[in-house]
């Protein structure tokens, strides 16, 4: 097996422990769970960091631009490159997997963000509501927040 199909069956290798923990990322945005978040986010990190590392090794090995298009006219012209022109369409496919779990999840957090800024916004605005009382002469005045001592 040439230098070129080692380093893509490591990206394959790396992409399928990827598309995993985005699984697990979904799982834990579902079940609202964030410390499993926070974990999840820190071992993706690690993996885009080693992955990019073989990207920039096989763009050195290989004299090709890292984009598809290139990396496949690169393979096309050599014919002794056949394991790892075997290997270039699985890599892309699971790496198309992995942008698409990437953006769903990214929908996800976006959801959650919005119901959680709803949420905010609906107790400030019952907090507004509770804290307007009213005195004597008809004027408004706010609330401490107690009601032992808004009461006195």
């Amino acid at each position: 097996m040439s230098a070129l199909a080692q380093i893509l069956q490591q990206e394959i290798v790396l992409v399928d422990r990827f598309l995993a923990l985005l699984q697990q990322e979904q799982l834990a945005l579902r079940d609202i769970q964030p410390d499993a978040l926070n974990t999840v986010v820190a071992d993706k990190l690690h993996l885009v960091e080693q992955m990019n590392q073989l990207v920039n090794e096989r763009a050195r090995l290989t004299g090709a631009p890292q984009d598809t298009a290139a990396m496949s006219t690169w393979l096309a012209a050599r014919a002794h490159e056949k394991a790892a022109a075997q290997l270039w369409p699985q890599l892309i496919e699971r790496a198309r997997e992995a942008k698409r779990m990437h953006a769903l999840n990214g929908q996800l957090i976006n959801i959650h963000l919005n119901q959680t800024s709803e949420a905010l916004k609906a107790l400030g605005q019952q907090q507004t509501m509770h804290t307007t009382l009213y005195g004597a002469n008809g004027q408004t005045f706010g609330s401490s927040g107690s009601r032992i001592v808004d009461a006195a």
